[in-house]
């Protein structure tokens, strides 16, 4: 140990009930769980944003368990504790808006292993030829016109899951779902153009025959673009595959922590 410094570990005792002897012998874990809030209550406020809810909150606490853990045997880089209470609160303040927006980014992509585009374009045309039938007994004489036009936009979002399995979130959250094994959204937006012009003609002569002519033209175009995003592999694979990987989510920070000196390094 250095001549002028001091290991976490006894900064934490600091913010633990230290009238109750046992605390001088007791574990990294129950110092950890006794002294963290106060400790970062000293630190000061930091920002740790990734979804916006109560997840963050659950999240943050994660965080500062795992930085107790990891540097509690480490001795400050600093020869007062004050200088490193400000320091760390600095670090924290400047650096959690990078890396909470990058775990955002991983987490929620995480558990996503099928992604589709569709754009589909239809092109409809309709011709109706003449008609004719003999035989009937009647005198009619008819003419008919029509010219019809339509436009419709349409958008639409599908989304399903399946649950009971430990919750993984895409950046939907399905109506609050909290657990879920396999999720898929859909977004889909369609657009339709048609135009119709229909003519006919009828003459009907009593016991001669009936003549029927038709003429009936259509066109349509359909525009289609679906984007969908889910996953269709087991969850559990998914994060078996994500554990052999070695990557740690807050190595990086801690990291670059040394790497400001925040703590004693020994060559």
């Amino acid at each position: 140990m250095s001549s002028y410094t001091i290991e976490l570990q006894w900064l934490l005792r600091g913010f633990t009930p230290m009238n109750e002897n046992p605390y001088l012998y007791a574990s990294p874990q129950s110092l950890i769980e006794q002294g963290r809030e106060n400790f970062f209550k000293a630190v000061g406020n930091y920002p740790f944003k990734i979804w916006g809810d109560e997840r963050d909150q659950q999240f943050k606490e994660e965080f500062e368990r795992a930085f107790l853990e990891r540097f509690m045997m480490s001795e400050i880089g600093y020869k007062r504790p004050q200088a490193f209470y400000l320091q760390l609160g600095s670090f924290l303040r400047r650096k959690m808006p990078i890396y909470t927006t990058h775990w955002k980014h991983i987490l929620n992509e995480m558990y996503i292993t099928s992604t589709s585009n569709t754009v589909g374009n239809t092109v409809g045309n309709n011709v109706q030829s003449d008609a004719r039938t003999t035989g009937d007994k009647s005198h009619t004489d008819t003419e008919g016109s029509s010219d019809t036009k339509s436009h419709s936009d349409t958008n639409g979002i599908s989304r399903s899951g399946l649950a009971d399995t430990p919750q993984n979130n895409l950046d939907i959250d399905l109506d609050h779902l909290g657990f879920a094994s396999q999720v898929t959204k859909s977004d889909s937006k369609t657009t339709a153009d048609s135009t119709s012009q229909s003519e006919t003609k009828g003459h009907t002569e009593s016991g001669d025959y009936n003549v029927s002519i038709g003429n009936t033209e259509s066109d349509s175009v359909t525009d289609s673009i679906t984007d969908n995003k889910g996953r269709n592999k087991d969850v559990f694979d998914i994060y078996d595959q994500w554990i052999k990987s070695g990557y740690d989510l807050f190595s990086p920070v801690f990291q670059e922590m040394m790497r400001e000196q925040l703590f004693v390094v020994f060559n």
